[in-house]
Parts: structure tokens; sequence; C-alpha cells
């Protein structure tokens, strides 16, 4: 080791002996005093010494680091970095009280004493991943929680109880601050509401009270004005009992659910619903007692999510999909317009026995090829291309309009996800029409004219899924 290396080393533990030292004269000095934090302490001539002093804490600040933070932003790290705190290994033992989510009770000014005693520690976890965070290892002799505080960092300022770990720590060291300024916050808006419970409201002087100043009316004049009074009280309430509200309600704004459900998927059930008075359909996920509820809870809104963003993007994209006017992620629903028409499951079969029966198979597999082409090419995978998750507005085949975009999946650009989308088509149709070969050849004919580039490399990936189809078959 050189000369230069020795130097710096022996700098360092010099460094740190200083600083240790420090905090150990800071100790014995507040030991010194009766209440280090009573304000016959808090003279205002001391000297800048004096100052710096008092503002280190006199006993142990702690932290638990689950390694979740990012350590440039991390409040926690700058304060172990420099050294005002010291970490605690994850499933050791800490001596004191930590402020943790595990607690049943309130830091209170009753935990002072055993904070100065035995310390004060936080754990510093992400936000985002405290559901997935081990906190049973997190070991102390006493778990607080914070009271209401509103944080003031810059990535969650203004959310109440998202706290960073100086913040934390700086509400659970003094916690008589926290509940003082609380108390005088709400002292002063129930001080504010008495106030205005008891401000005068200017009124305009009614004509019975200027009669009787400018005419000086007698006990006689003022029994007769009462009965008028009176008279026209009852005259308010006759015309308020004869009031109908539904004759004042603006028309062409009503909102109505039937009951009567249209019909009911392994998912959801579609019920008619007037909204704003448009014909719409309300579409419910229902939980699943197969489930577990926190699992099950999880994949309803997913799949709400995903079905809203799969319709928005296909609109996007010029893929014709119902208007929504009204979503409820709690109860899992979503109001949509209402399509008049069939589906293109129904409108096939029931033009089976008609003469243009190829003709119309044809048309509509190019329709159908077509839209599912622009949803391919904008990397938006629909994820259930069935026939019945197509209806025909009018039973015009030109007004193809897809639904159901719970499975969809958006911003994979990968061969083999389109090609399973037809795959899932394919077998769809052939499970479902008889000698349709018409309508899947137009199809593939419509898709290639969108983009041939896509169609090529989707159609060889295509070929290899149908061999595994065709071996799982065999095994059965």
């Amino acid at each position: 080791m050189g000369r230069g290396a020795k130097n710096a080393k022996s700098k360092v533990k010099g460094q740190h002996q200083s600083l240790n030292s420090h905090r150990r004269d800071v100790v014995e000095e507040s030991e010194s005093n009766d209440d280090p934090m009573s304000e016959d302490s808090e003279g205002s001539g001391d000297s800048p010494e004096d100052s710096e002093a008092r503002r280190t804490v006199p006993f142990r600040l702690s932290m638990f680091d689950f390694k979740q933070c990012d350590p440039k932003r991390c409040s926690g790290r700058r304060l172990l970095k420099a050294g005002l705190i010291d970490e605690v290994r994850v499933g050791s033992k800490f001596p004191g009280l930590v402020l943790s989510p595990t607690g049943t009770k309130t830091i209170s000014p009753a935990d002072k004493g055993f904070i100065e005693q035995s310390g004060l520690a936080v754990v510093d976890c992400s936000w985002n991943e405290v559901s997935n965070t081990p906190m049973h290892r997190v070991k102390a002799a006493e778990h607080r929680l914070l009271p209401y505080l509103v944080a003031a960092n810059s990535v969650n300022y203004g959310k109440p109880c998202y706290l960073t770990c100086a913040e934390a720590l700086a509400a659970g060291i003094n916690p008589f601050q926290s509940f003082f300024f609380q108390d005088e916050y709400l002292k002063k808006i129930d001080a504010e509401a008495a106030s205005s419970k008891q401000r005068n409201i200017d009124l305009p002087p009614s004509e019975s009270s200027e009669s009787s100043d400018d005419d000086g009316n007698d006990s006689g004049d003022l029994d007769g004005s009462r009965k008028e009074d009176k008279n026209e009280v009852s005259e308010m309430t006759e015309s308020v009992d004869d009031f109908d509200v539904d004759d004042r309600l603006e028309s062409g704004f009503d909102y109505e659910i039937g009951q009567q459900v249209l019909k009911r998927g392994a998912e959801a059930s579609i019920t008619p619903c007037v909204f704003l008075g448009k014909k719409a359909v309300l579409k419910k996920r229902h939980p699943k007692p197969y489930r577990h509820p926190t699992m099950d809870s999880k994949l309803n809104k997913a799949r709400l999510k995903a079905e809203l963003k799969g319709i928005m993007k296909a609109r996007s994209l010029g893929v014709p999909t119902p208007t929504v006017y009204f979503v409820n992620d709690n109860e899992n629903y979503i109001i949509m317009e209402r399509i008049e028409g069939s589906t293109a499951k129904a409108w096939i079969e029931n033009r089976r026995k008609n003469a243009d029966f190829e003709d119309c198979l044809r048309k509509l597999g190019a329709q159908m090829g077509r839209c599912v082409a622009m949803m391919h090419q904008g990397t938006l995978i629909h994820g259930d291309l069935t026939t019945s998750n197509m209806v025909l507005k009018a039973d015009d085949v030109d007004q193809l309009v897809f639904i159901d975009f719970g499975l969809c999946g958006q911003g994979k650009n990968i061969a083999e996800d389109k090609a399973v989308d037809l795959y899932v088509l394919e077998r769809a149709i052939a499970s479902t029409h008889m000698h349709s070969q018409s309508l899947l050849d137009e199809f593939y004919k419509a898709y290639e004219e969108v983009d041939k580039k896509q169609s090529q490399a989707v159609v060889k990936k295509l070929e290899e899924i149908r061999l595994r189809g065709r071996k799982r078959d065999m095994i059965g």
C-alpha cells in the first residue's frame, strides 16, 4: 500500500472519530438538561454552535431498507449516507419503536420516553410495492402508525399518508408538534364555522314592516297581516303538493335499466338500458365464487381496463366499435352504445338457405379481413375473434362492429400473437359454421391487401400453429 493511500485512510478514520465524538458530546449535553425539548432550553441568545448541536437527535434513528427505491431519490439513503441514521438488517429485531403499516396504534406523546430510551426506526420501501413487501420481517419492540399527514415530497406531493423516510422520521421524532398543529388547524376550522353561523344575514325589508313603520298599525292590523301571511303559506304548500317533478324534467335525458338480461356469457352479462335518452347496454362482470376474491377482483378490473383500451384503440385505427357512455370500475360495469343488429354468427345461419349465400359469405369475409388487418397493423390483438363478437349494424355487412375486447393485447408487434388471433377465428368458424371455406378465403385475401408484408409473416407463423393444433387433436 502506498504512502498516499495510507494518508487517505488515516484521514477518513480521523473524520469518523471526530464525527462520533461530536455526536457523543451532543448526547451528553442533551442529557444534562432536564427537558431537551422544553421551551426554556430554546433561548434566543444561543450561539451558532449551540443551535447546530441541538439539531442532532439525542437518540438512535434507524431504517429497515428493502432496496426498492431509487437510490438517487430516496431520502432514507441520503440520511444514511450523511451518517444521521443507521441501517437495521431486515429480519433482525430493533429494540425501539418502528413506524410501519403493521402497527395497530397511532404514535402519541406517551411514546416519547420509550423513543428517547430505545430509538426510532422507519421502513424504507416503495409505495408501489407495499402489498408485496414482507412486512413480517420488520421486527421491533413496538410498532406504531403515523397520524393523518399529507406528503410534501416531490413524488407524492399532496397525497395523504404517502410520506418519505425523512418526513416519517420528522413526524416521529416530535409527535407533539404533529398533534399540536392538527389540533390548532381543527380549532381554526371550528372557529370559522361558528363565526359563520353567528354572522348576521342582511335581508331586504318586507312590505309588511315598511307599512307598519310608515302607518303605525295597531295590534288589530298586525293580526290581519298574520292572517294574510298564513293564507300565502297555505297557497304555496298547495302549489307544492300539486307540483309534479316528472312534468318538469327535460325530455330526452331519461335513465332506465331493464330487468331482462339479453345475454349471459362466461365472463359478463348484457342488460338493455337507457342512458341519457339513448339506447344502451350495461355490461357487468360478475365475481366468480370458485376464485380467490382478491384474484377475482384483480382479473375483473384488468379485463375491464383492457376492454376500454381496446375499444378506444380500435376506434382510432378505423375499426367500428360501440361508443362508451359510462364506466364504473368499483362495480365492474360499462354502459355502451346498443348496436341494433344481428351478430355475424346469427346473420350467417339466417342466410344459409338463401340463393346468394356464397356471395354473402364472401362479402362478410372481405369486411372481416380488412378490419382485423387494420387492428393487427396498429399492434392491437383482439384475443377472442369469433363470429359472436361481431355485430352487423342494421344487418348491413359494410357496418361490421367489433365487440368484447376483454382479452385484447396492445403494443406487441409479434407475428405469432397475430397468427394465434387468426387461428382462434379459424377454429371458431370451422366449429360453428358448416361449408364456410369461401368466407375464410375472402378473409385472407382482404387481410393481405391491407398489408402484404405483415400478411406473409403472419400466415407463415399460422402454418406452424396449425401443425401444433393437429398434433394436439391427434393426442386428444
